[in-house]
C-alpha cells in the first residue's frame, strides 16, 4: 500500500498537478531513484484497481483526473497513518473543540503516532497560533488548551471548521477517515444538515444568491456560534455578536 508522501502525490495528481522526478526528489528530500520508486508505487496501486496510470511525457508526469477516483480514496482512506497536513488539523480540531483539551499521551495511543512525533507537531502547532497571538497552557495531568483573546480564537475555530467542510466536498483528495470522525464529533453531521437548511430558507426568503466559496464559510460562522456557549460558558454573548 502508498506510504504518506505516496498518498500526497497521488493527491495532487488527481487535483491537475504536474510533477518531474526531480521535483519530487528535492519536496521530499529524496534520490531520483526513491521518486521513481515511489510514481511505480502509485502506478502499480492505481493498475490492481483498475484505473489509469500515470504518463510520462519528456519526464513530466501527469494522471487523467477525469477518472472516478472513489474507490481508490475509500481503500486508502481504511489503510494508512495520518501525515502531517492531517496531524495538524487533527490537532486544532481537538485544541479548538474539545472541552478537556488535548492530552498528548491519548492522542499519541489514539492513532498510533509517537509521542515524539506529536511534540514536534505540538511545536510547529505553537510558532503559527502565535502569529495569531494565541497561546498554547499545560494543565498539570489534563493537556493543553488555548489561551489568548477569545475573539482571535473564535476566528480560527471559524477557519478550521470551514477548511474540513470543503475538504469534505474535495472530491479530489484523500481525507482520512479519523480527521471526518473527530470533526464530526464536535460538529454533528446533522447540525450542518440543520444549518443547511436554515440558510437555503434565508436565501430563499431575502432573495440572495450566495456563492460556493462563502456557502462553507457561513456555514462553518453559524456552526462556531452554536458551540461557543458550550465551550466557553453562557458569558459570551456580547462577543458572540461582534464576531458574527
Amino acid at each position: 500500500m502508498l506510504n504518506n508522501k505516496e498518498i500526497e502525490i497521488l493527491n495532487k495528481l488527481i487535483g491537475g498537478k504536474s510533477y518531474s522526478f526531480k521535483e519530487i526528489s528535492e519536496k521530499y528530500n529524496i534520490s531520483d531513484r526513491a521518486a521513481r520508486y515511489y510514481i511505480n508505487n502509485i502506478d502499480y496501486v492505481l493498475k490492481i484497481l483498475g484505473y489509469k496510470i500515470t504518463e510520462k511525457d519528456r519526464n513530466v508526469i501527469t494522471l487523467d483526473k477525469e477518472q472516478d477516483f472513489r474507490n481508490v480514496f475509500e481503500i486508502l482512506k481504511e489503510n494508512r497513518k495520518l501525515f502531517l497536513e492531517e496531524r495538524q488539523d487533527m490537532l486544532k480540531l481537538i485544541l479548538f473543540f474539545d472541552k478537556d483539551g488535548l492530552n498528548i499521551s491519548e492522542f499519541s495511543k489514539d492513532y498510533e503516532i509517537s509521542r515524539t512525533t506529536v511534540k514536534k507537531d505540538m511545536k510547529i502547532l505553537e510558532n503559527e497560533l502565535k502569529e495569531h497571538e494565541i497561546g498554547l497552557v499545560y494543565i498539570n495531568g489534563k493537556g493543553y488548551k488555548l489561551s489568548g483573546n477569545k475573539q482571535k480564537i473564535l476566528v480560527k475555530q471559524e477557519e478550521v471548521t470551514e477548511k474540513t467542510l470543503n475538504s469534505v466536498e474535495d472530491k479530489t483528495r484523500i481525507i482520512s477517515k479519523e480527521l471526518l470522525d473527530r470533526f464530526y464529533r464536535y460538529i454533528k453531521y446533522e447540525d450542518i444538515e440543520k444549518i443547511k437548511e436554515f440558510i437555503l430558507k434565508i436565501e430563499k426568503s431575502m432573495k440572495l444568491s450566495i456563492n460556493k466559496e462563502s456557502y462553507n464559510k457561513i456555514i462553518a460562522y453559524i456552526s462556531v456560534l452554536l458551540n461557543y456557549n458550550e465551550i466557553s460558558g453562557n458569558n459570551g454573548e456580547l462577543l458572540a455578536k461582534s464576531f458574527l
